[in-house]
């Protein structure tokens, strides 16, 4: 996949966009291309000191960026252009991009230029999640991650799984029954030519509950739990399902930050819920519509 950001003068936000989807690509194993450019712009201006600052501070590097002003050279046909704002979608719209490559953020991000260190913060922690969940989103699954339906066979490896994630893992037994259930939902990523991670789902109609989310440690950060989640909440639509919940540990950040990734949104708590370790646990819900 081949993603160009694109702001207006090429050296606030969409240097510091391009600068987070290539850490958050490479984080989840994502085969991407990532560039930026502006649509009112001189080549080869540097980044702002602010959004170098800022992105120092973040654990990136911009402070090599140079501008680059968009023409129509840069409209090839399997580039996405993600604008930080409708005006910048017009604009591609007028130089000849077609509609299917042009996106927008799922809100519009303000310019910070002229702004203190403070506004800067403030976009590029907008930027960073936005890019997040427009990934989750657009990117394809890594090249050697697929998944499927399980089937009995995989239920062995899947509760050899649940043992070595959770404190009460799920039996066979459990996991055979769970197979066979005709609201249930249990997926499979495979990777290498083995089970890497699953995914479960109680369906009702109207909500999906999520019942696990595990992938083995040696295949953790490549994007199989990501591909995994997008798999469920395709086939949760499918199925008619107008959201999609789950629980997860509250400590669990990693986790957490997965599912806000996705459209998640926490709705609340339950205090005391889990044990072994004790941990509360946080109460998460995407919209499906």
């Amino acid at each position: 996949m081949d993603i160009c950001f694109v702001c207006t003068g090429n050296t606030c936000r969409s240097p510091m966009a391009q600068a987070a989807a290539l850490r958050t690509a490479s984080e989840r194993g994502l085969d991407v291309t990532v560039s930026s450019g502006g649509c009112a712009t001189v080549d080869g201006m540097p980044a702002s000191q602010n959004s170098v600052a800022v992105c120092a501070a973040n654990g990136l590097d911009i402070s090599q960026h140079t501008s680059h002003q968009i023409t129509r050279d840069d409209l090839l046909p399997d580039r996405i252009f993600v604008c930080m704002t409708s005006s910048h979608e017009a604009w591609l719209s007028a130089l000849g991009a077609q509609e299917k490559n042009i996106y927008r953020f799922d809100r519009q991000i303000p310019d910070p230029y002229g702004g203190d260190m403070d506004v800067y913060m403030q976009c590029f922690e907008e930027i960073n999640e936005a890019v997040g969940r427009l990934l989750f989103r657009v990117a394809p699954n890594p090249a050697d991650v697929t998944v499927r339906d399980a089937d009995a066979g995989d239920i062995s490896e899947i509760a050899r799984l649940e043992r070595e994630c959770f404190s009460q893992p799920w039996s066979e037994k459990s996991l055979s029954e769970e197979l066979e259930l005709a609201d249930s939902v249990l997926l499979a990523a495979i990777r290498g030519g083995e089970i890497a991670g699953y995914i479960g789902m109680q369906h009702t109609g109207i909500t999906g509950y999520i019942t696990n989310v595990a992938v083995f440690e040696k295949h953790r950060r490549q994007g199989v739990a990501s591909a995994l989640l997008r798999a469920l909440m395709e086939r949760a639509r499918a199925l008619g399902e107008s959201e999609i919940t789950l629980e997860v540990r509250s400590k669990n950040e990693g986790a957490i930050k997965l599912y806000e990734t996705a459209g998640f949104e926490n709705i609340g708590k339950r205090p005391g819920f889990y044990t072994e370790p004790a941990d509360d646990a946080v109460i998460m819900t995407a919209r499906l519509d």
